[in-house]
């Protein structure tokens, strides 16, 4: 491997998934969102890079450029939504948080969050993993690690990123 693209939607545990891998393919960069309008840089080299669907709008191109795509995403939307309109809110995307069902709804973000899964579903040229599988079922972790065939150092390690209490409120 000599390139891979984690593609997300917004609180699905890419940035979960991102750290497992970048922790033990230490030799390569590392690129965290860098299409998004924060963080613009160009990946170079052997790298992870780690984004999310909204930040560009094709990306077919940068999915051929990529030896290795690992898409994934929520499978109860309802509960990623309620995570993406707390960290919205709050405007924390970072930080553990306590679940707030008085949070009002912003216009317009119901919607675009749910495009965000439509796209995702639309792109991926393989399987889609998921956000309720990686923190709640170490076999599926597994099961990841062995489709890509990830070459995992130190497997403790990996597993730790995906603990239950690093898991999203919703």
């Amino acid at each position: 491997m000599k390139k891979l693209l984690i593609l997300a939607t917004p609180r699905s545990g890419s940035s979960a998934l991102y750290q497992a891998i970048a922790s033990n393919y230490f030799e390569y960069h590392a690129y965290y969102e860098p299409w998004s309008k924060w963080n613009h840089v160009l990946p170079e080299g052997e790298h992870i890079v780690k984004s999310l669907i909204n930040h560009k709008l094709q990306w077919g191109h940068i999915i051929n450029a990529y030896d290795k795509v690992i898409f994934i995403s929520r499978k109860n939307k309802e509960a990623g939504f309620q995570s993406y309109k707390q960290a919205q809110y709050e405007n924390n995307f970072v930080d553990k948080y306590k679940p707030n069902s008085d949070i009002p709804e912003a216009p317009g973000i119901r919607e675009h969050y749910m495009k965000n899964h439509e796209r995702l579903e639309a792109i991926a040229t393989d399987r889609i993993w998921y956000y309720e599988d990686l923190f709640y079922n170490r076999i599926q972790i597994d099961k990841l690690i062995r489709y890509h065939n990830l070459k995992i150092r130190h497997v403790n390690r990996f597993y730790d990123y995906f603990k239950g209490e690093y898991a999203y409120g919703y």
